[in-house]
């Protein structure tokens, strides 16, 4: 895919990713956080959303909300912060 010649108008498709992930999880959480446990691929589309949204539009060094604790519980490894950090793009996506 091309990127558009002015850097302004480009927006990732990972950027439209996450903001599917936080309506996919506002419908139905569990159901996300199962997927995210049983699919390497959505824990690899998760982390590639996280480096993009640090890239581009999330402070994630001053959290406000800390998802460490909870993502212990759904997942090993590395996975926990991938997870923790995924739920906080949702978090800030959601929040009214």
């Amino acid at each position: 895919m091309e990127q558009a010649e002015n850097d302004e108008e480009y927006v990732s498709p990972l950027i439209g990713l996450g903001m599917a992930y936080a309506a996919s999880y506002t419908r139905n959480g569990r159901a996300f956080i199962n997927c995210f446990k049983k699919s390497a691929v959505v824990r690899d589309a998760c982390s590639m959303v996280v480096l993009e949204y640090r890239k581009e539009l999330i402070d994630m060094e001053d959290k406000e909300v800390d998802f460490t604790e909870y993502a212990t519980k759904h997942a090993a490894g590395k996975d926990i912060k991938t997870l923790a950090d995924i739920l906080y793009i949702i978090y800030q996506l959601t929040k009214k």
